[in-house]
């Protein structure tokens, strides 16, 4: 209350008229309390898009890696499959030459420090060439010149 009016006394209040508002006055004062709690929602949810962009935004993309085989591995145990199906080593032919161009150029990438895509690339080469080898031998096949 502001300081220059007097307190009201119950007499007072009671003496004051009655007040009859309008039978529609509650279902307005209703629908507006509804719309603006709508506003207030809608707004909310808002702000809680906007933070949850910026968040993700912000954030380092944490992606799960891309499955990589250990094509190292995999030569590894093609050679020893290959050994012990031909203790002499693999017949020479277009395919034994091409495993040495691999090698040479696999001790090519170490030696210049080549990043590890390009060395990735060719260790499937050589396990490729490596498994083709392998089936060669196992399926009897013998490369001629002529």
């Amino acid at each position: 209350m502001n300081e220059t009016m007097p307190p009201l006394s119950h007499a007072q209040l009671r003496a004051l008229p009655q007040f009859a508002p309008d039978p529609a006055l509650w279902p307005r004062i209703v629908a507006r309390a509804r719309r603006r709690q709508a506003q207030r929602v809608a707004a909310g949810a808002c702000c809680v898009l906007l933070l949850a962009g910026a968040t993700a935004a912000l954030l380092p993309a944490t992606r799960a890696p891309a499955p990589t085989h250990d094509w190292q591995a995999r030569a590894g145990a093609l050679e020893r499959e290959l050994a012990s199906a031909a203790p002499r080593g693999p017949a020479p032919g277009p395919l034994a030459d091409a495993l040495g161009g691999v090698d040479r150029a696999l001790h090519a990438a170490y030696a210049r420090g080549a990043p590890p895509a390009e060395r990735e690339t060719l260790w499937r080469a050589r396990s490729e060439l490596l498994e083709s080898l392998v089936a060669a031998q196992r399926d009897g096949l013998r490369t001629t010149r002529i």
